[in-house]
């Protein structure tokens, strides 16, 4: 099984809910009683995948302008 991006899609790119490497290997498992998981499934998965993060919601990283110095007055 070699890595191919599309195989991964980010949740930008579609409305699916974001799975992880793992979670896909137990899901395909689960659905197919006839699946056995190989040592290359399991070789590679990656350890660690998360949702990327959404930048829009976080704060203004330290050291940018802001405008917090017209609330001093």
């Amino acid at each position: 099984m070699s890595y191919n991006g599309a195989e991964n899609p980010q949740p930008s790119e579609s409305n699916k809910r974001f799975e992880s490497d793992t979670e896909k290997l137990v899901n395909k498992h689960l659905s197919d009683p006839n699946h056995v998981i190989t040592d290359e499934e399991l070789q590679s998965l990656r350890v660690g995948m998360v949702p990327p993060l959404d930048t829009s919601a976080n704060e203004t990283p330290y050291g940018e302008a802001d405008n917090t110095a017209d609330l001093d007055s």
